[in-house]
């Protein structure tokens, strides 16, 4: 509950992040459309305008640390920066938000490094109670599914046999559509219906 719980509170922090990006530099919220990047995260606490990229020394850019993690920019991603910085277009010019989007990629970042060391501690907790099961390594070799998403599923879902057909399981899980009915009428199929579980859909 805690590791769903903080990648609610990473994904709004990650959307009040965008939306001042969107302010002060709209070149890196167009190009990068994965805020979870932690190279992407470090810069931004280090700087938070092309300006302010342009003026920054390139040895203080390759390695940034933050909270005691340190990070490496690569540096085709610096080269990427560079160009987005040199073309940028002007920008909001009025209250600075400069400190906040700083603040707000500091605590992504820290919503990251808890998530990651919370999955650890659960996949050694599943490795040393799961006894050796070979549903998460399987399940973890479709695309789009992590080793995180795997024991969620695995964990709730125990033996998948128990379900006489893939859509009991999806009906189950919450996965289904809703379907809007009036009398002998069926108006279509809207959002899935997310009863069961939220962490094995997490």
């Amino acid at each position: 509950q805690h590791l769903h719980a903080l990648g609610k509170q990473k994904t709004a922090t990650i959307n009040r992040l965008r939306g001042q990006i969107a302010l002060l530099w709209p070149e890196i919220e167009r190009e990068y459309k994965d805020f979870n990047s932690k190279q992407l995260l470090a810069l931004l606490t280090l700087v938070q305008t092309p300006e302010g990229f342009l003026a920054t020394a390139p040895e203080a850019l390759q390695h940034i640390t933050v909270l005691g993690t340190r990070y490496t920019l690569r540096s085709n991603f610096q080269e990427t920066v560079r160009t987005l910085a040199r073309h940028a277009q002007p920008r909001y010019s009025g209250v600075s938000v400069e400190p906040l989007v700083k603040l707000l990629s500091e605590q992504v970042l820290f919503f990251l490094q808890q998530i990651d060391q919370l999955s650890e501690q659960l996949k050694d907790l599943y490795a040393r109670t799961a006894g050796g099961t070979t549903q998460e390594p399987l399940l973890s070799s479709i695309k789009g599914v992590g080793t995180t998403s795997a024991i969620f599923f695995t964990a709730i879902i125990g033996d998948p046999h128990r379900f006489s057909s893939t859509k009991q399981l999806a009906s189950y899980l919450g996965l289904t559509p809703r379907v809007h009915e009036s009398g002998t009428s069926v108006h279509g199929r809207g959002y899935i219906q997310k009863k069961g579980s939220s962490l094995a859909r997490y």
